[in-house]
């Protein structure tokens, strides 16, 4: 989102009173290329529309009471009704209300004048595509205009047109109508400058364009005001030159890296079609001037009637964005969802509550329809239908469609609809969602909420048996969550069968996380019941089972003695310490040998930094010497001297070397023991 530019000036020169806010969707401000048709009503004469493009017009010395309008402009939304009124004396307090009704923004998308786009609708929602989206485009294409390219960039002022409307009645309709803001835009791309459109005076012709005091084209008075701007427009087309577009096409496209893949050659090629659409969102529409260029250069495309080197003018609407989402319980990829309709809001379907759907069910390859169009009420996600259906209505907002490809032969199977799912079939399911039940399980009453609870819990029971551990698991989770925090509940009775049932719920879940080998959920669970219920033997014992995936042996132990504690002929307990106790024993007997094989290595890495030298001159040392022969005579003094005894050799030892390896040995050790720690709690 783009930051408004403040003018400080123009706020100690002008005060502005919002009378009606934009829309929340409306968020971006005029710049300079935009075109902008604003409203004017003035308490001293009557309203006046004034068409131009920000920065290139003459209105940027128009001023109405004092005010400069092209600076009031750039202040407001889209949407956006505000008066001004200027503080300077010499205004003698003229007050005008502005109201801008149409901001088109200009976009040179890559800022050489060759793609220029401008957003002529708005778009839905905040995604744009992306690699692999499908999308729906419809567009149209003709010439572009040569005054259109050449202009890219805006030039200086060329004056005011004034664009006088004479009508008995629906003077401001016609003001603002779609044909009279075509005739504008025409003439703006025609002569430039300002387009005042505004009732003229007496009789006459219903459609009258004046610049200077002198009617630039006749229009024959028999016409109404719409008709007479379409004849004009007509004229003003003839007179550039410009061709009528192609009628307009809807084609589907995929996203790629490369470009937009489509089946039609005509649109522009390669990562110039994607440039124009990657920023879009659903319901934009643009027009886009592409310099021959970026189009087909040279060659043309003769076959759909493109000359070389033309340059082209596309009307371009995104009308869907479309990408496959993976709704399957167990996150396998099997059941895959497709938005083909946005839906209204942000709230979607809880569990228990009742939907109102309309359902088609049809074979992937034939195309046969395996389930006719029916409209269908059922409390969502209880079980009443296939996974496919139920689970999928939980994931859309009210007036959402989608399309739902089933691979997984369980989701989609469904008695009550007579589906019967085959192995390497397809099955669509094409859904609706009419209404729902918005009721807020948070606000509802206490006993309301408790049976609402109960419902989704006996479901979650009914999938475990079914051997449907992922839909067991979201009733469960859905129901622990939503008696989560119970503090302020009234009823003592009511919230101790809640905590009851939250109790259930979460020692059913970590069941069920135990069945799908995800064990720290398991444990997670199991901490949710100790914490209420440190003695639990249900708790203690999955949370044992749970260390015991991890590789927890010790910890596991140390549950499993308390509960045998607590109950002395649990079996199943007693079974799983031996197991445990010989595992861990395993693990013991496992580092033993590691770390024997570790010092022994450290020893002899000792031994060869000391030197080949070390143990000949040690032994060397130990052995007397023997006197050496002298052929010196001797003598008294010699005799009397003192015998000095020449001490052993001290082999050199690398000190800091054997330093080292104890360090890096010991890293090992401790890094064995962290790594073998996280392979278990993680295997």
């Amino acid at each position: 989102m783009e930051t408004p530019t403040q003018d400080h000036s123009f706020q100690d020169e002008v005060d502005k009173t919002i009378l009606e806010e934009a829309g929340t969707s409306s968020w971006i401000q005029p710049r300079p290329g935009d075109f902008v048709t604003v409203e004017c009503r003035s308490s001293s004469g009557p309203s006046v529309i004034y068409h131009w493009r920000v920065g290139c017009s003459s209105v940027t010395t128009l001023t109405i009471g004092g005010v400069d309008l092209e600076r009031c402009v750039k202040t407001m939304r889209k949407g956006e009704t505000a008066t001004f009124k200027s503080k300077l004396p010499e205004s003698n307090g003229v007050e005008s209300t502005l109201t801008l009704e149409g901001l088109e923004r200009r976009d040179d998308l890559l800022k050489d004048g060759r793609l220029v786009r401008t957003t002529v609708q708005q778009g839905r929602g905040y995604q744009t595509p992306r690699d692999g989206s499908e999308l729906r485009v419809r567009y149209a294409r003709r010439p572009a205009p040569k005054v259109s390219v050449q202009a890219a960039t805006p030039t200086a002022a060329a004056g005011v047109i004034s664009l006088e409307l004479r009508a008995s009645e629906g003077l401001r309709e016609a003001l603002l109508s779609e044909e009279v803001t075509l005739l504008a835009k025409a003439l703006l791309r025609q002569y430039g400058g300002t387009i005042v459109v505004q009732a003229g005076e007496g009789e006459g012709q219903p459609v009258r364009i004046v610049r200077s005091g002198e009617e630039l084209i006749p229009t024959p008075a028999a016409y109404t005001i719409k008709t007479a701007a379409g004849v004009l427009l007509r004229e003003l087309d003839k007179m550039a030159g410009v061709e009528p577009f192609m009628p307009a096409i809807e084609v589907p496209m995929v996203v790629r890296e490369s470009g937009c893949v489509c089946a039609m050659r005509d649109w522009l090629p390669g990562l110039v079609g994607l440039r124009i659409l990657a920023d879009m969102r659903a319901g934009q529409r643009v027009t886009v001037l592409a310099s021959s260029a970026l189009a087909f250069g040279e060659k043309g495309l003769p076959e759909y009637g493109i000359e070389p080197n033309t340059d082209l003018e596309y009307d371009v609407e995104l009308t869907g964005i479309y990408k496959w989402d993976d709704v399957s319980v167990g996150g396998t990829g099997n059941v895959l969802k497709k938005t083909v309709k946005e839906g209204e809001g942000q709230g979607m379907p809880a569990e228990g509550l009742e939907v109102t759907a309309m359902v088609e069910v049809k074979d992937d390859d034939s195309g046969k329809v395996l389930l006719e169009k029916q409209e269908l009420k059922f409390e969502a996600g209880l079980g009443k239908y296939c996974a496919a259906l139920e689970e999928t209505v939980l994931l859309m907002k009210k007036g959402e469609e989608v399309v739902v490809k089933c691979l997984d032969v369980a989701s989609c199977t469904d008695p009550a609809l007579n589906l019967v799912g085959e192995e390497k079939k397809l099955m669509n399911f094409y859904i609706e969602l009419i209404d729902f039940d918005a009721s807020d399980i948070y606000s509802m009453e206490e006993p309301a909420k408790l049976a609402r609870c109960t419902k989704c819990k006996e479901a979650g029971s009914r999938f475990f048996q079914a051997g449907a551990i992922h839909r067991a698991l979201r009733r469960y989770s859905h129901v622990a969550g939503c008696l989560s925090y119970m503090e302020d509940w009234k009823d003592a009775a009511v919230k101790e069968e809640a905590a009851a049932l939250r109790k259930v719920c979460n020692l059913n879940a970590a069941a069920c996380w135990l069945k799908l080998n995800s064990f720290k959920d398991a444990e997670s669970a199991c901490n949710l019941v100790l914490r209420d219920e440190p003695t639990n033997i249900k708790a203690l014992f999955r949370k044992a089972k749970a260390l015991e995936g991890c590789s927890e042996w010790r910890q596991a132990e140390q549950i499993l003695r308390k509960v045998l504690e607590l109950d002395k002929e649990n079996k199943e307990a007693a079974r799983t310490l031996l197991k445990v106790r010989q595992m861990a024993k395993q693990e013991e007997d496992e580092k033993k040998a590691i770390f024997s094989k570790m010092a022994k290595g450290i020893a002899k890495d000792a031994k060869s930094m000391v030197g080949p030298d070390a143990e000949p001159a040690a032994a060397e040392a130990k052995s007397p010497k023997k006197p050496e022969e002298s052929h010196t005579p001797t003598t008294k003094a010699t005799e009397a001297a003192p015998e000095h005894k020449q001490e052993p050799e001290t082999p050199e030892v690398d000190g800091a070397a054997i330093c080292r390896t104890l360090c890096v040995a010991a890293s090992m050790v401790v890094g064995l023991t962290v790594v073998s720690t996280a392979v278990r709690r993680y295997r």
